[in-house]
């Protein structure tokens, strides 16, 4: 659906042109990425009531008007500081405040701005891993201040951006006292020698991150600003990454565009209302534009619908987005929720609670954090066909109590049995899938997705997926024939199964493979791809976007990853690898809306689309799993909801 998005900032307002480059290069990967109209308008041109007359449609290449209420969402590029002489910082605390009231979407919040007009922050945050920082004014005592920061310290303004006013000198009370302005108030921080070797920023969209850069000193200095650095692509290590990760999820912005500024082991600020984004430097001019878009599409899930009141119609010349009919909370941004009841189906203790799994201990208890909804488990065998229980587990309240799960506002399929299993009743488990199915329940994956795959027949049909080559094979296979297209070495593995069990890397010899088949079983003869040597990268979408990936690294001579062969841990995909994996969820166009895209070179092994083993603590995202399987479920509800 063609949504209107309204980009407020600085422009040109005579003739149109766009105040930085930055904002050109974002807005147009938007206009590229999807076919959204956008309009870009000035503070200044703005009113009480959130309309222009003055907006620039970049479509069309028009002025005209504009309603902020009417918009999907906006996008604040840039907003006045205290003091600002770009615009009138009272009109925009204003505006912002009433973006508020009316609930509409924005990227940043309002929220953001209004509560972070300066780096008191720095200050006030001592969970967090900031330099020594104290607040100061010429009226202060400098000596208290500045002891214990060190021989060398740097003193910045509360309010400020770009280093402008930033100054490094000896911890000398004299010194930094002449540096200070009567009646305004300063950061006197300690200094951070390594940061002559670059100050490491990584962006994160949507809680997600991204790409990160490095901008280094020129010569003697010390400020990593636009005037007195070079910027450069920064591929981070793990332990920049944990930490502004862990950053990110301890700060707890309403901010969906974040960046993390790191020097050593210290971070030197958070960025969080209008992040220079450094495209350019980093080559993503193609790729910001989508991330954009998925932090929009979570600050649309979490504002829920608005009411009549809060979106008037729109006035001549806009285009008015409707209603969005999901709801949510991703990442602390603001919203408004019912309570709901998510049931979910699958193993675990029965007598005296306890999950069979410790993955879906983990997504259960991060989306317990997320949201406040209740939480009813009950195991396949407790269920009966009207899908109705006498033994269902209340997680909230922790009793066992009866439930009816076709009331529930959403189920959640942990794991279901598959053909063979030995400890559940495969059939009546479909029969009540095809239930879900007929009385349009909403569930996570589908139902259909259970249904729809319950083996890996799927590698032999579609050949239009890059899979390994793939082929049907049993005890009754003319061997030789089937042998004749493959290399020196096959794969054979059962065509119902998973990590791994049962899958045999064997000669090409009719022999040999002969003599690993069981009469009756169905098998898949695949190409045995040498790559496996460097890792199977295993890439996660949550509601269609990529959310994290883990690789697995085989032990010496093995060829099975799984967690008996292989170690597995957290991985950034290359753009190659993400390309792939996109293009492969795009394409199988399975229904569900949790997917695995398991990669080996340059081939997709498998699509796990059903139960994706989600290796939430090797990934390190138990904080955000719940959110994004949310997001899921919010999407799930839409879907049914425009059906």
């Amino acid at each position: 659906m063609r949504r209107l998005v309204v980009c407020v900032g600085y422009i040109g307002r005579e003739a149109f042109e766009f105040d930085c480059e930055g904002d050109r290069l974002q807005v147009e990967s938007m206009l590229a990425t999807r076919d959204d109209d956008i309009r870009m308008v000035h503070w200044e041109d703005l009113d009480a009531s959130l309309r222009s007359t003055h907006a620039y449609d970049l479509r069309n290449s028009s002025w005209g008007n504009v309603d902020l209420a009417a918009a999907a969402a906006l996008l604040i590029l840039e907003a006045p500081a205290p003091g600002s002489i770009f615009a009138d910082f009272d009109r925009a605390d204003a505006a912002m405040h009433e973006i508020l009231r009316r609930g509409i979407p924005a990227v940043n919040s309002p929220r953001t701005f209004l509560d972070y007009p300066d780096k008191r922050y720095l200050v006030d945050r001592p969970d967090m891993p900031f330099p020594a920082t104290r607040l100061v004014t010429a009226a202060s005592d400098i000596d208290a201040a500045i002891r214990d920061l060190g021989e060398v310290v740097v003193v910045k303004p509360l309010i400020g951006a770009g280093g402008d006013g930033v100054v490094r000198m000896a911890a000398d009370a004299g010194l930094v006292r002449a540096a200070l302005e009567p009646g305004r108030e300063y950061l006197v921080q300690e200094y951070l020698p390594a940061i002559t070797a670059g100050e490491r920023s990584l962006y994160f969209f949507a809680k997600q991150f991204r790409y990160a850069a490095i901008k280094r000193p020129v010569g003697d200095e010390f400020r990593c600003n636009w005037e007195h650095s070079v910027a450069d692509r920064h591929h981070p290590t793990e332990d920049e990454l944990a930490l502004a990760r862990d950053a990110v999820a301890r700060f707890g912005s309403p901010s969906l565009i974040e960046r993390v500024d790191l020097c050593g082991g210290k971070i030197i600020e958070m960025t969080i209302e209008c992040p220079a984004l450094q495209i350019s430097p980093c080559g993503v001019e193609r790729e910001v534009g989508g991330w954009t878009y998925e932090a929009i599409d979570m600050a649309i899930a979490a504002a829920g619908p608005r009411s009549r009141e809060a979106c008037p119609p729109p006035i001549e010349g806009t285009a008015g987005a409707g209603l969005r009919g999901v709801t949510g909370n991703p990442g602390g941004v603001e919203g408004s929720m019912k309570k709901r009841t998510i049931g979910c189906i699958g193993y675990f203790n029965q007598t005296e609670f306890d999950y069979d799994f410790s993955v879906d201990r983990r997504q259960i208890e991060s989306m317990l954090a997320a949201r406040d909804d209740d939480f009813l488990m009950v195991h396949w065998e407790d269920l009966d066909l009207a899908l109705e229980s006498q033994h269902a587990w209340d997680i909230r309240r922790g009793v066992w109590r009866a439930a009816d799960f076709g009331a529930c506002d959403a189920l959640m399929i942990l794991l279901a049995p598959w053909p063979g299993t030995t400890w559940n009743n495969f059939p009546r488990s479909q029969e009540m899938l095809r239930s879900m199915v007929a009385r349009d329940l909403v569930v996570l994956p589908t139902a259909q997705t259970f249904l729809d795959f319950v083996d890996k027949r799927y590698l032999l049909e579609r050949d239009d997926m890059p899979f390994p080559r793939t082929v049907l094979l049993t005890d009754s296979s003319d061997i030789p024939a089937l042998l004749a297209g493959f290399g020196e070495t096959v794969i054979v593995k059962p065509i119902v199964g998973f990590s791994g069990l049962g899958v045999l890397k064997l000669p090409n010899s009719v022999e040999r493979v002969r003599e690993a088949l069981e009469p009756g079983q169905e098998y898949l003869l695949q190409e045995y791809l040498p790559e496996i040597a460097d890792g199977e990268r295993c890439l996660f979408f949550f509601a269609k976007k990529f959310r994290y990936a883990i690789v697995k690294r085989l032990h010496a001579g093995e060829y099975i990853a799984n967690a008996d062969h292989a170690e597995f841990e957290a991985y950034q995909p290359t753009a190659a690898e993400l390309a792939l994996a996109c293009d492969a969820v795009e394409r199988f166009g399975s229904s569900s809306f949790i997917e695995r895209v398991d990669i080996v070179g340059s081939k997709v092994l498998e699509m796990t689309v059903d139960s994706p083993g989600l290796a939430i603590h090797i990934a390190g995202v138990e904080r955000e799993v719940g959110h994004w399987t949310y997001e899921a479920i919010d999407q799930s509800i839409d879907a049914r909801s425009r059906s």
